[in-house]
């Protein structure tokens, strides 16, 4: 059964995988030029923010269908 998202992948031994959540609301609104600066510098499918309203039902959209925000 392909995985719910799609997609897969595998950490090399002895990587730790990194999700970064972002408040662009947060630190005098510096959180939208920290989303952006995250996502250039990571995979964007790492980068998250956490206000956006674009998850199932209209709700706050996170990682994947396993975390819950």
């Amino acid at each position: 059964m392909p995985p719910p998202l799609g997609f897969t992948f595998h950490v090399p031994p002895g990587r730790s995988p990194l999700l970064v959540l972002v408040n662009p609301k947060s630190g005098g609104c510096q959180g939208v030029a920290l989303l952006a600066e995250f996502q250039w510098q990571l995979n964007p499918r790492q980068v998250f923010n956490i206000m956006a309203r674009d998850g199932p039902g209209g709700g706050v959209a996170g990682p994947g269908p396993g975390l819950k925000l």
